[in-house]
């Protein structure tokens, strides 16, 4: 589960999706494709808000703050009015490569366990959608180094990555289908971001995953 074999993964169709992805909350929700930039790294912006605003409107959809010490790391997600909509954070235990979803009261709420498959990059995630209380199953396939992916909720592409010519310096595009979460996808984005940071650290140590 999460991994297809697949180069120029963002070539693949959005459609509408219905129903709607709504796991973090319905108010991410838009009924129009959404497009919008994402920084790699945002440890080095430790302390400070990154916003995630339209592509082409710069409209802002939420707000990411990384907080933490050396060994963990958190990010937190803010609404636009600076509510807490998401906490996620690396468990206690060295070299997991799962990250933990809480919600704003600290309680576990899902899991996400990135990695790479087949040699290309893989996510694994259920989580229980807020409108229809069913199940969903995400999964990317592309390469996440050269941000070049696709994620997937139960088999049906929901959210493209690519870099476009205007994106330099770790920048990169987010595409997502009329009906998704766009919240839920900034986070999985920033959790694939945070592995391959992680891979290319415990790399250079000697240890490869």
């Amino acid at each position: 589960m999460g991994c297809t074999s697949s180069s120029h993964a963002h070539v693949l169709p959005l459609q509408p999706v219905a129903p709607p992805v709504a796991v973090l909350d319905p108010a991410f929700v838009s009924t129009l494709p959404v497009s919008f930039y994402l920084q790699e790294n945002l440890r080095l912006l430790h302390g400070d808000l990154f916003v995630v605003q339209d592509r082409v409107s710069g409209v802002p959809y939420l707000q990411i703050k990384c907080q933490g010490a050396m060994f963990q790391h958190k990010h937190v997600f803010f609404d636009t009015m600076g509510t807490v909509v998401a906490i996620m954070e690396e468990p206690l235990v060295l070299f997991k490569q799962r990250r933990d979803v809480l919600k704003s009261d600290l309680t576990t709420w899902f899991y996400v366990t990135p990695g790479r498959c087949c040699g290309v990059s893989s996510l694994d995630c259920v989580a229980i959608d807020a409108t229809s209380g069913e199940p969903r199953v995400f999964a990317l396939h592309g390469q996440w180094r050269t941000h070049d992916a696709v994620f997937l909720c139960d088999d049906v592409p929901i959210a493209h990555v690519g870099c476009p010519q205007e994106c330099s310096r770790g920048r990169y595009c987010v595409d997502v289908a009329a009906g998704v979460d766009v919240a839920l996808i900034a986070l999985l984005c920033v959790c694939m971001d945070e592995f391959m940071l992680f891979r290319g650290t415990v790399i250079h140590g000697a240890l490869v995953l």
